[in-house]
């Protein structure tokens, strides 16, 4: 019987729909607002801030290549929303590069983005250096054309090559340091900015960078549970009863995560040093600049298993876990970054089939050598009252 059972929220306890929407509505405003880039599109609906259900659906069809994309990079070891914004806006970014008139690609130099100064105020430098990164790229794209339905599956011909989130992030830097110099960290935090103006919206976002509401109703009161919220509700407090701990380790930030888990009364059932999310991530990554520790590293899963609010002491700790203790940790997510992270752990992983991909990922994940795959969390309960074989 396992001491612990960690748990993944998207995929797993809440559908991951609507971050996909949201993060399809980021790529294509940061492309074709008049905000950013200004490009446009063949048969492309026109940008606005609150689009239909049909228009969402049109837009994720088109920039996510009929979620092609989503599956391409998922199976490469990627899961965060951000991480997703960032990499389909440079496959796109990439390919409008290759369409430019030769003259505008050679006339091109790098951008230096200005640098705040020392007694200037963090918000004002923040809204500064975003200000100065979209003249940048709003200039260089100036002379594209309007773009054919294939520059979405750029992607296709750009990470052909990649194996994993290394590999991406690699190819979106030499994308981006011709274009703008070293400034890829600025356009990652763009798109994650423009991605929470999304999912949040006005209520609980507040302004957007550049200082105004952004005028978007949000999502995060519409999430949508994976299994009935009574059910899973039930599966936690028999866990709890069976004397087992439990945690969640997540790529959302902690906003996000509460207020859907509170709303479903899921929450008060885990410790908060058991919760884990994206805020901590960032926190770690200030502590360790250039080691990504979002999932497929195991940060995120290590943090809750020791409830340690000293994060230099988490990423301290030697990995994988000693055999005997890693066997009694059950980690539970939908994607193979879950799976990675258990493995690297050196903890028992549980596949549920409600991801993306559903019954169709049953494949990949026997190809993990998973220990259990679900058609969803709520059959923990018969593994829980097997035991373990």
């Amino acid at each position: 019987m396992y001491d612990w059972i960690l748990f993944d929220i998207d995929g797993v306890m809440l559908s991951e729909e609507r971050y996909f929407d949201a993060s399809a509505l980021a790529v294509y405003e940061l492309l074709a607002s008049p905000q950013y880039l200004r490009l446009t599109f063949t048969g492309m609906p026109g940008f606005g801030v609150r689009p239909d259900d049909e228009t969402v659906s049109e837009i994720r069809a088109r920039v996510f290549h009929e979620d092609e994309f989503l599956r391409f990079i998922k199976g490469r070891g990627v899961n965060a929303n951000w991480d997703m914004v960032y990499l389909q806006f440079v496959a796109v970014l990439a390919a409008v590069a290759d369409s430019l008139p030769a003259e505008a690609r050679m006339a091109w130099l790098p951008q230096e983005l200005p640098v705040p100064s020392a007694g200037s105020a963090a918000m004002t430098d923040a809204s500064a250096r975003r200000t100065a990164l979209v003249e940048a790229l709003r200039q260089f794209v100036a002379a594209a054309p309007t773009m054919a339905e294939g520059v979405f599956r750029n992607y296709t011909r750009l990470f052909e090559h990649c194996r994993g989130k290394d590999d991406l992030f690699s190819v979106c830097r030499r994308v981006l340091e011709p274009i703008l110099g070293d400034a890829a960290q600025a356009v990652w935090d763009l798109g994650k900015d423009v991605f929470q103006e999304w999912y949040l919206g006005d209520v609980y976002g507040g302004p957007a960078w550049h200082g105004q509401p952004a005028g978007k109703a949000g999502y995060l009161e519409q999430e949508r549970p994976v299994v009935p919220p009574d059910e899973f509700r039930d599966l936690l407090d028999d866990v709890l009863s069976r004397g087992m701990r439990i945690g969640i380790a997540t790529g959302r930030p902690r906003l996000e995560t509460e207020v859907p888990l509170r709303s479903f009364d899921w929450l008060s059932r885990f410790d908060r040093n058991r919760v884990t999310t994206a805020s901590e991530v960032l926190e770690a990554q200030a502590l360790r600049p250039g080691q990504p520790l979002s999932k497929p590293h195991p940060f995120s899963y290590l943090r809750s298993y020791l409830g340690e609010s000293d994060l230099e002491a988490v990423l301290d700790t030697p990995l994988p876990l000693p055999e005997p203790e890693g066997r009694r940790v059950l980690i539970v997510g939908d994607s193979v970054a879950d799976a990675l992270a258990a493995r690297a752990m050196g903890c028992h992983f549980a596949a549920v089939l409600t991801g993306l991909d559903g019954a169709d990922a049953r494949r990949s994940f026997a190809s993990l050598g998973c220990n259990y795959v679900l058609n969803n969390v709520l059959e923990l309960k018969q593994v829980l009252a097997a035991g373990v074989k």
